[in-house]
């Protein structure tokens, strides 16, 4: 037996799923399978920094790799029996980076020689699909197990700001925000502020490198989504969908009616993050809107079956991406938020932004 990370198992069923059925069905908005059907006749993939070529032919699967003349045989029955066994560990599995691999599925791999788990590829291009269309990248997203793949996950980095005003707050009173603790420590130390008299008012993104991203796409962006995390906090809503139905109405930004209702401008600003997200955005890491989209993003969706979303088709994707999405809630000890905390005698408040797939 052996672990292996949640993320790597993912694209190593992926390419399991693939290689098992030869085609992918095209995704809907709302990610499901449609009648539409991309045929693949090989999955490539770099192992290390190699390329090997994984084909079905009938009842056998082959696999070449570029560098050697040696072709491996495996019967398709017990290939789709390994990829069953591999989806099993993932959908059962509790820990949220680490999945146990059972010793027949792990001789099944060592017979295959798939020794990187995850392939050796760097960014998202993971797989190659050859198609009618010539080789395609495609990138592996996951929707299945109790941790989907998260969309942004920028840590400490993607903390957003507020100031305590109001009232003016003495040291034991921030220690007393700070030292409430319930099954809703967030939201109750916030509304603990407010019982205290002060309100806690939208400062900025706290990293430069965030806020400086985020301003690629709006300089309005980090307010919107201050006040959508505070939302998610306040009235326990968590899905991007349903938070940006809550934003609309609540107007923070104050732009035109028509703006709204007409051209769903927080929808539209919402979908800007998650596309940006999706090309590689990152908190930490410098933005400057350039693109490197894989052709396709295969979701792995709860069942363990891959669908396929065309990323030139922006606005089917982005669809996809505000329905199935939502806010996570990181550590509050490893993302530095929930808490007041001193700076230039006054006080600021963070909550940490961390969105991922839904389950379903």
């Amino acid at each position: 037996m052996f672990t292996v990370s949640r993320k790597d198992l993912g694209e190593l069923l992926a390419l399991f799923r693939l290689v098992e059925n030869m085609q992918v069905a095209e995704a809907t908005a709302d990610g499901q399978a449609s009648d539409t059907s991309v045929a693949i006749s090989a999955v490539l993939r770099e192992e290390d920094k190699a390329m090997r070529c994984y084909r079905r032919e009938g009842n056998l699967v082959h696999i070449e790799r570029e560098d050697t003349d040696e072709v491996l045989t495996f019967d398709a029955a017990e290939w789709a029996s390994v990829a069953q066994a591999l989806f099993e560990a993932l959908r059962q599995a509790d820990d949220e980076n680490l999945v146990l691999i059972d010793d027949a599925e792990e001789a099944f791999l060592d017979r295959a020689k798939i020794f990187s788990i995850a392939g050796t590829a760097e960014g998202q291009h993971h797989l190659l699909l050859a198609t009618d269309g010539g080789l395609m990248t495609a990138g592996v997203w996951m929707r299945l197990g109790a941790y989907p793949t998260k969309v942004l996950d920028g840590g400490r980095a993607a903390n957003l700001k507020f100031e305590q005003t109001g009232t003016r707050f003495a040291t034991p009173m921030a220690a007393k925000v700070n030292a409430l603790e319930t099954p809703h420590t967030v939201r109750d130390r916030m509304l603990l502020v407010e019982d205290m008299g002060s309100t806690l008012k939208y400062y900025g993104v706290a990293d430069k490198t965030f806020r400086a991203n985020l301003a690629m796409l709006d300089l309005h962006l980090g307010r919107l989504l201050a006040e959508m995390l505070r939302i998610s906090y306040t009235d326990d809503v968590l899905r991007l969908d349903e938070l940006a139905r809550r934003i609309s109405q609540l107007n923070p930004l104050k732009v035109k009616s028509d703006l709204i209702e007409k051209h769903h401008y927080y929808e539209y600003k919402l979908k800007q993050l998650l596309l940006a997200c999706a090309a590689g955005m990152r908190p930490a890491k410098i933005y400057t809107g350039a693109e490197n989209l894989p052709a396709y993003f295969i979701v792995l969706n709860p069942d363990g079956r891959p669908i396929a979303f065309p990323a030139a088709d922006r606005a089917r994707f982005a669809d996809f991406l505000l329905s199935a999405t939502r806010l996570e809630r990181g550590s509050l000890l490893k993302d530095k938020y929930g808490q007041l905390e001193r700076e230039n005698n006054a006080y600021y408040f963070k909550l940490n932004l961390k969105i991922a797939l839904t389950k379903r």
